[in-house]
């Protein structure tokens, strides 16, 4: 207030100073009195005093929200609510009171509201929360603002609010109500329904409710994994008219959603879609073909022909004129067909024959297409026979083409050669073989049944000549539908037939050395080893190398020895060839005979060059010697024998140097009498009387 202008003596005057700080903090003054005496000096009073406030600070608690915004990229159904809070603090040195007049505007303020403020005042440097809902309507970013009013020196505190709103929708493409035009009464119309989801949030398929008076409607509902339908994605049903009867026909499939119910208008909840259907049945034929095949491809040998009855049917409620039947298709020319003269008239609930008819003119599968096009009332139909034929291939390959060619076969005996047959075609193949005029050959088996494609027959011919010579025929292997199959039977009977000549025996002196020669001739046509011959008594006669091999239609020589010990004999013997020709019942035997005369002969000692000198000491005891020589290198055989012609040691049986050879020979072991020591090679034979005397 103001001063008084006098101050008595002594007196006193009371001034009252009021603080009223503009600012926090401390802040100083000067309050200055003045004197009207200028011998008094000024007064100055100083005035300090400290400035105090609350101040507010807030930060947005929301999930994945910046310090200063509330719901961003919160996502809330449309009928939900979500909460979030507002951090308020005091950062003042003086209580804090929020004002519930604190509200919220902007854009879609009705989207929100404050569900709590703090109950009392905030103490300094304390905290309390304001909390917000967040409850769409509609959907997408709805932005609003909280402004938080306060005893602060701060001023407004605003925060930002942007959540947005989701919600499923649901939409039914083409549309909500399909239409089937005139269906054939008993035909079938399909259409596809697209439940589409334009909304912002997965749309659930709850109950699928079908509602058809009379059946004709069959629906393809969605199955329950698949109910949920993200955004901007789509489900398909297929929804088929097929009428029972003459007339118009309608359901109705209701979809139960998880959509909020709403209502548009008065009437329709937009939480549920109606989707009505509508049809009209109508008469008409109904055509379709029916082979009379049910067991699987037909199939026939190619150029042969093969036909079936197939069936045109009308299963519809009206007559159907059929206009004409077409053959198509890569093989169409293998295709008839017969029965029918086109147009004809098939009624309601009846059926027509038709003759098809297939000839494979190559191997494998024959292709066609019958067509068949009709009329019932103003409307064209047509109906298609898949036609198949499996052109079947007849085939067989039979080898070897010849059998037993130049094989010679020994008379009386036999021999068996097969020939296979392969069934190369694609049918099962039964096979014949017969034989052509002869006996000499036989077949077995006559006939094999049932060979499979790939697989083979076999037929063996035994070959039992009776007779020396070729016998020539055919094996012929007959199928049917095949061309025969001649298989050349060449072979040949054989036989070895042996006989000989009668040998001359040369005369010769007892204790001289003969040779003679027997020619053996083989009239047959193989060749053959007569063996080794057996002579009979041995002794005189002896036979020494290995036995010819004598061709067939030729000879062979065979050389014997012939050395007589006694004056004055008779020499007879009989040689046998153990192997007789196979086709002769008895071994071939030739009898030989010579007299010696009345007087004996040296030993022969020298011949070709070859040379057998005596033994020394003759007679011995035993130990005894002699020399010999060979013109060549050659093979040499030096043995000792008996009177008789036993052999009784063999001294040297090998090849040999040419010159003179050595020969000592201990005969201690032997009893006493006289022997003949003998050298052979090359057809040379020598000999010489050895006497032992012990």
């Amino acid at each position: 207030g103001g001063l008084p202008t006098v101050i008595p003596a002594y007196g006193s005057v009371d001034v009252c100073v009021a603080f009223r700080p503009m600012n926090l903090g401390n802040r100083n003054a000067k309050l200055q009195v003045a004197n009207s005496s200028d011998n008094n000096p000024l007064v100055t009073v100083d005035l300090n005093g400290t400035g105090i406030a609350p101040l507010i600070e807030v930060a947005g608690l929301g999930l994945h929200n910046s310090a200063t915004k509330l719901f961003s990229q919160a996502f809330v159904k449309l009928g939900d609510t979500l909460e979030q809070k507002v951090l308020v603090h005091n950062i003042g040195n003086a209580p804090l009171t929020i004002s519930p007049s604190t509200f919220i505007n902007g854009d879609y303020p009705g989207e929100y509201f404050i569900s709590s403020l703090p109950s009392s005042a905030i103490g300094v440097n304390l905290y309390d929360t304001i909390k917000v809902k967040f409850k769409p309507t509609m959907e997408g970013i709805h932005s609003a603002k909280l402004n938080i009013l306060s005893n602060a020196t701060n001023g407004t505190q605003v925060i930002d609010l942007k959540g947005i709103g989701v919600l499923p929708r649901i939409v039914a493409r083409p549309s909500a109500l399909l239409r089937y035009d005139s269906v054939a009464i008993g035909d079938s119309s399909c259409k596809t329904l697209t439940i589409y989801n334009p909304g912002s949030d997965t749309l659930k398929i709850l109950n699928q409710v079908v509602s058809s008076g009379e059946g004709d409607f069959k629906f393809s509902l969605i199955p329950s994994e698949l109910t949920a339908i993200p955004p901007d994605k789509t489900r398909d049903i297929n929804i088929c008219f097929k009428p029972r009867q003459a007339g118009t026909r309608s359901a109705r499939l209701t979809f139960i959603t998880n959509i909020p119910k709403t209502f548009e208008g008065v009437r329709r909840d937009t939480s549920s879609l109606e989707v009505n259907m509508t049809g009209t049945g109508v008469p008409y034929g109904s055509l379709f073909i029916v082979s009379s095949n049910t067991g699987g491809l037909d199939s026939t040998i190619i150029g042969t022909q093969i036909c079936r009855v197939d069936t045109i049917f009308n299963n519809g409620t009206a007559d159907l004129l059929v206009n004409s039947l077409n053959l198509s298709g890569a093989n169409a020319s293998e295709f008839t067909y017969s029965g029918v003269s086109v147009p004809f008239t098939i009624k309601a609930k009846n059926k027509a024959a038709v003759t098809v008819c297939e000839k494979p003119t190559a191997r494998g599968l024959r292709q066609g297409t019958l067509t068949v096009n009709a009329k019932s009332n103003d409307k064209t139909l047509t109906t298609q026979l898949p036609l198949a034929v499996f052109g079947q291939l007849v085939c067989a390959n039979a080898a070897p083409n010849a059998l037993f060619t130049d094989q010679k076969v020994i008379k009386n005996t036999d021999s068996t050669m097969c020939v296979t047959v392969a069934n190369c075609g694609d049918v099962v193949a039964n096979y014949t073989a017969q034989l052509g005029a002869s006996s000499s050959y036989t077949v077995t088996p006559q006939i094999v049944s049932g060979i499979q494609p790939g697989m083979t027959a076999t037929f063996c011919v035994k070959f039992s000549p009776t007779t020396i010579g070729a016998e020539i025929s055919t094996l012929t292997i007959s199928s049917s539908n095949l061309a025969d199959m001649s298989v050349v039977l060449n072979g040949v009977g054989a036989c070895a037939r042996l006989t000989s000549d009668v040998p001359t025996v040369p005369a010769t002196n007892a204790g001289g050395h003969g040779r003679f020669v027997v020619t053996l001739t083989n009239s047959g046509n193989i060749d053959w080893n007569p063996g080794v011959p057996n002579i009979t008594p041995t002794g005189v006669y002896s036979y020494t190398g290995t036995t010819p091999i004598v061709p067939a239609g030729g000879n062979a020589q065979v050389t014997f020895h012939y050395d007589p010990t006694d004056v004055n004999s008779l020499y007879a013997a009989q040689i046998t060839f153990p192997n007789a020709g196979p086709c002769t019942e008895t071994p071939l035997s030739i009898n030989v005979t010579q007299q010696t005369g009345t007087a004996s002969v040296s030993q022969k000692t020298e011949q070709d060059g070859f040379s057998l000198e005596q033994n020394y000491p003759n007679p011995t005891v035993g130990a005894t010697s002699f020399n010999f020589t060979v013109p060549t290198e050659a093979l040499v055989k030096v043995t000792v024998s008996d009177l008789t012609g036993h052999q009784v040691r063999e001294i040297i049986s090998g090849r040999i140097s040419a010159g003179m050879h050595f020969v000592n020979f201990d005969a201690s072991n032997l009893a006493s009498g006289t022997y003949i020591y003998t050298l052979e090679s090359n057809g040379v034979r020598l000999s010489r009387y050895l006497v032992l005397s012990k």
